[in-house]
């Protein structure tokens, strides 16, 4: 994979070296709803983690890098990738409140949506949400994605199931609608 190049942002392929500034840029609040993170992730974990991605083939793992000096902002990647299908679960991850309302998850979606279209040759991309995320509800809608469904209880988050929304993009439905950002 190579660098996927935008006006603020590098997407560039996740490598192992990256675990502790991967750790030191992420605030808690960003992860608290995420699976991975409900117990407390450490050096050795986070490795574990990159390690799992780097071995993948059904994940492209990036970090999200400002242009500007080379500062981690986030991931993102395709997740659950299906060759057969040529189908992908989009993952995006801003870590800092300070980032967010920024303009950043617009441009990774962006530049992560080029390249599964035309890097991975997906035919569909799809992204799940908690029902209760409005914030990620309108970014999708804005890009493109439309609503599936519910899938009910399908996340356990503190011992609570909650409900989630899936939402998907189809190739021709990416095409024409131009770029957003």
């Amino acid at each position: 994979m190579s660098d996927l190049q935008g006006a603020r942002l590098c997407l560039r392929p996740v490598r192992m070296d990256d675990a502790e500034a991967l750790l030191a840029a992420m605030e808690p609040e960003t992860t608290q709803n995420l699976s991975f993170f409900r117990d407390p992730v450490d050096l050795d974990r986070q490795k574990e983690y990159l390690d799992r991605m780097l071995g993948s083939m059904q994940d492209r793992l990036f970090v999200i890098e400002l242009v500007a000096d080379g500062r981690i902002v986030g991931t993102c990647g395709i997740h659950e990738y299906d060759r057969h299908n040529d189908n992908g679960r989009m993952g995006l991850l801003i870590f800092r409140t300070r980032h967010r309302a920024s303009g950043y998850g617009s441009e990774a979606t962006e530049l992560l949506m080029h390249f599964a279209f035309t890097e991975l040759e997906l035919h569909k991309l799809y992204v799940r949400i908690l029902v209760t995320n409005e914030i990620a509800r309108a970014h999708y809608l804005k890009l493109g994605f439309k609503q599936e469904g519910v899938m009910r209880e399908e996340y356990k988050l503190g011992g609570v199931y909650h409900d989630m929304i899936l939402f998907s993009l189809l190739k021709n439905e990416w095409e024409v609608r131009g770029t957003l950002t």
